[in-house]
């Protein structure tokens, strides 16, 4: 499963970051495209969590929905996927996503 390699390593950057003062909230950008699991991201946190500063941190999951952006008229939609799309407002079959892929540590929150 790529969420566990993903996590290991966002985990691993954390680590270093925090310097060795302990975590106590960590919050992961997950998103719907990305295809990972919630119960996977949070197998994976609490495995490569054991020993670090971020052993005893709370995790927060944020999905983040798809957001695509129109490459013909720029209207910013939000999409179940990111395949067949044609714009409403214009036809384009082109565009950008620009959310909907995350999978990474956003931020934490550190006990002084």
């Amino acid at each position: 499963m790529h969420e566990f390699s993903v996590v290991k390593k966002e985990v691993d950057k954390v680590n270093q970051k925090a310097s060795g003062k302990k975590v106590s909230k960590a919050v992961f950008f997950l998103g719907r495209l990305a295809h990972g699991s919630v119960d996977s991201i949070t197998e994976a946190f609490r495995m490569d969590s054991v020993n670090t500063p971020l052993s005893q941190a709370r995790l927060e999951i944020v999905n983040i929905e798809p957001r695509i952006k129109c490459s013909g008229c720029g209207i910013e939609l939000s999409i179940e996927n990111d395949m067949d799309f044609a714009c409403l407002q214009c036809g384009c079959t082109s565009h950008v996503l620009f959310t909907g892929k995350e999978c990474h540590i956003e931020s934490i929150e550190v006990e002084d």
